[in-house]
């Protein structure tokens, strides 16, 4: 998402929904930003540390914020 985008705003009933079953798509949010983890192996499924699609996950995500960087931002949570 370009820096002058500005980005959509996700409920947290949207985020609730985008936990990557049945076909939906699979997000996070980290301190208010929407990620999309669809294509992150390691974070697909809740396979790393209790960290599952469709939630608020900033007090889970606090070690390695490098990868953010590597994340798709889809949004911003309100």
């Amino acid at each position: 998402m370009g820096e002058n985008q500005e980005l959509r705003i996700i409920t947290a009933e949207e985020l609730n929904r985008a936990d990557g079953k049945d076909g939906a798509p699979e997000y996070i949010a980290i301190h208010g930003v929407v990620y999309d983890v669809g294509e992150v192996q390691l974070l697909r499924g809740g396979g790393h540390h209790g960290v599952t699609g469709g939630r608020d996950v900033s007090d889970l995500f606090v070690h390695n914020l490098n990868i953010l960087k590597r994340l798709k931002v889809v949004g911003r949570l309100v």
